[in-house]
């Protein structure tokens, strides 16, 4: 399966405060000590090593904030669903658009469910220019 990782407060927010099915969950953590379905990861080296048992493609950073900024210098990819609706927020996502570190190489044909409009993209880091 693929591997997600995430934060403690991100895994606290899934359904039932449980981790994701069928996937392999790594939750970096200094709170939390032990959680079943998951590996708990006291710190970004402890992250780093564990990542070397994985294919990297297989990786999927899924949140939160504070997990994002510490790895967003890592990923090459970036998946991004884009919703049309505006809601109150504490806790952001930088605009890729905004950077000319990244390219943005998909978008989707807008979609709505249950009222909501959304869009997938996918970004890739430049280099040299070009996305990789």
């Amino acid at each position: 399966g693929k591997v997600v990782v995430m934060g403690r407060t991100t895994l606290e927010s899934l359904p039932g405060g449980e981790p994701l099915k069928e996937r392999i969950n790594l939750v970096l953590s200094r709170k939390l000590c032990n959680k079943d379905g998951c590996t708990v990861l006291s710190s970004i080296d402890n992250l780093f090593e564990e990542l070397e048992n994985y294919d990297l493609d297989d990786v999927f950073v899924i949140g939160g904030e504070s997990i994002y900024k510490e790895l967003l210098d890592h990923c090459g990819t970036i998946y991004v669903t884009k919703v049309f609706e505006e809601f109150e927020a504490d806790k952001f996502f930088p605009n890729l658009d905004e950077s000319d570190e990244w390219q943005l190489v998909y978008e989707s044909e807008p979609c709505t469910e249950n009222g909501i409009s959304y869009k997938f993209t996918e970004y890739r880091r430049v280099c040299g220019g070009r996305a990789n």
